[in-house]
């Protein structure tokens, strides 16, 4: 089956025991739900192996990365297997970003290697701000 929103583009594959869906444009709040439709299909005609293609994916928000979370809580079970098996730059990035990397199963993006996180955080560490005083603001006194 397969959908087309605009620019997204959402195609399932069965190959028993296995379901291949690729998805391609923007995987935001209304496309999330074509995916999951997608899973559920798959689901239902007794695939326990899920592999999923973000490799033409190219914007990914919360309801995304919400959707891999779920297919990866969901399908925990020693029977079934979830895999994303290729991930476009935006989706690795959040995913990065986010620390979920390794729990949705995607590689890390290349810039955040640990020697610049390393980097990042002591130039963190080391930058104290202050909050400028405010003179125009008067003090409360209170009798």
């Amino acid at each position: 089956m397969s959908f087309d929103l605009s620019d997204f583009t959402s195609v399932l594959r069965i190959e028993q025991p296995v379901a291949h869906i690729i998805v391609s444009g923007e995987l935001d709040a209304f496309t999330a739900h074509q995916v999951d439709r997608n899973v559920t299909e798959a689901k239902t005609a007794g695939c326990t192996r899920l592999r999923i293609d973000l490799g033409a994916v190219t914007f990914i928000d919360a309801a995304g990365i919400g959707l891999l979370l779920r297919l990866r809580r969901t399908t925990y079970w020693p029977d079934e297997t979830f895999e994303v098996c290729a991930a476009s730059e935006c989706v690795r990035r959040l995913c990065t970003l986010l620390n979920l990397a390794e729990v949705v199963g995607v590689d890390p993006a290349p810039w955040r290697t640990h020697a610049n996180t390393t980097a990042f955080h002591n130039l963190q560490t080391d930058v104290v701000l202050k909050r400028p005083r405010r003179p125009w603001r008067r003090r409360r006194t209170t009798l």
